[in-house]
């Protein structure tokens, strides 16, 4: 139930800063599953293991590369009621370690840490007309900084609240209300202009969908947040509004499509506000269930950011997912990004005024190749490239100044090793 964290908060001179998180309620956390170890006669329990080795070749994402081999182990259990009648319940627990091998003479050795991941969900009546579910999810990341003199940003981010469902008669038509409330905060030792993106989030949502078709919807959506910087903090806070509607479903027995428009106000409390359309296009062609090639269009805002009031960005993206001889899968993903900046960093101490609006281009391909040699037992191989520009550069107010562009490329390559049950 956790927003996805944008890739633009990374590092002291990152885009964000810690930015808000706006895309409030994703779906479940927790998707069907077979399989499993039975626990009597109603839970299953899916213990898993990854073991990975991966090489980048920028671990700062700075304009100075240095590149560092990479140690990971993700142990997670997870454990639910696939099959609810009255009461469903789902949690799982997982942590990321990671060891950085660092360079003598750099602080990539420092980068080594712990992340942790959390989450619950308790159904009551999840198939009823009348749907209740309670979730929590907890998170500790840690990004690198893109200084090699600096030390990486740990979070805390935790989300909690209810949300109820009204499916009545065939369930042709569904409305959900969901109320969250999220902290954010910034462990002690990262970057020193960090710990001013601590919030505090309360996030309402709306949602109606009706389906007239048995895989074809008209969705109308209403998201709205409360957003408080807290600790001091001179980051502008707000009021976050997105309304929107469309359709989502099958089109032909080949042709899915999202189709979805709407309006989005950033609600600052001073300065500037986004105040626009935003949507989002979508279609996914599967000329047979073995191959799937998806190309979308997105068009958003991010509030409340060290960087400015809100930036707002033009995204197309693609995907492309091939299984083949049953076991092997090739999957390619790419996006762009254009990122527009409201106003400059006049909040954050510690860098001189910029008088620049700044416009980043963040591109990024991922290519990967799994084969499931087991049921219980996966190999994946991949690499993955991200390019960011930017028009400005940021120069520190210490004696003597440094300037820092914001520019970077980073190339990494990885062999995941996943046994799961």
């Amino acid at each position: 139930m956790l927003s996805k964290v944008s890739h633009v908060t990374r590092g002291r001179f990152g885009a964000a800063l810690g930015a808000a998180c706006v895309t409030f309620f994703a779906s479940s956390v927790f998707a069907a599953k077979t399989g499993g170890i039975a626990l009597g006669e109603r839970f299953r329990f899916f213990p898993s293991l990854q073991l990975e080795f991966r090489y980048d070749n920028n671990a700062f994402a700075s304009s100075t590369a240095v590149g560092a081999p990479i140690l990971r182990l993700l142990p997670k259990l997870e454990i639910g009621t696939p099959e609810p009648n009255m009461i469903g319940l789902n949690a799982n627990i997982g942590v990321d370690w990671r060891k950085y091998f660092g360079q003598e003479g750099t602080s990539v050795g420092d980068l080594s840490t712990l992340a942790l991941t959390s989450d619950l969900e308790f159904q009551v009546n999840p198939n009823g007309a009348f749907a209740f579910t309670f979730v929590n999810g907890f998170r500790r990341t840690t990004d690198p900084a893109s200084g090699q003199s600096s030390a990486p940003i740990n979070r805390i981010y935790d989300q909690v609240g209810p949300k109820f469902l009204i499916q009545p008669g065939g369930r042709a038509l569904s409305v959900e209300f969901a109320y969250l409330f999220a902290i954010n905060r910034i462990e002690p030792g990262s970057q020193s202009v960090d710990p001013l993106s601590d919030y505090n989030q309360h996030s309402f949502r709306l949602q109606g969908k009706w389906k007239f078709f048995q895989k074809t919807a008209v969705v109308l959506d209403f998201d709205m947040a409360v957003l408080e910087y807290v600790n001091g903090s001179p980051l502008i806070g707000g009021t976050p509004l997105k309304v929107g509607a469309g359709f989502l479903g099958q089109v032909t027995p080949k042709i899915a499509a999202v189709l979805k428009a709407g309006y989005g106000n950033s609600l600052s409390t001073s300065g500037p506000n986004f105040s626009s359309v935003i949507a989002t296009a979508e279609a996914t062609f599967k000329p047979v269930q073995t191959v799937s090639l998806t190309l979308g269009y997105q068009r958003d805002f991010v509030p409340a950011n060290g960087w400015g009031n809100f930036y707002d960005t033009h995204h197309p993206y693609l995907k492309f997912s091939w299984l083949f001889f049953q076991r092997l899968n090739l999957a390619v993903d790419g996006d762009y990004q254009h990122l527009t900046f409201s106003n400059n960093p006049t909040g954050i101490t510690g860098i001189q005024n910029i008088t620049t609006q700044r416009l980043d281009d963040l591109f990024q391909v991922a290519v990967s190749f799994a084969v499931d040699v087991k049921e219980w037992f996966k190999v994946v191989a991949g690499t993955q490239i991200e390019i960011r520009r930017s028009n400005v550069s940021a120069t520190t107010t210490t004696v003597p100044p440094t300037t820092a562009t914001l520019d970077y490329t980073k190339v990494l390559g990885y062999v995941n090793v996943v046994f799961g049950f």
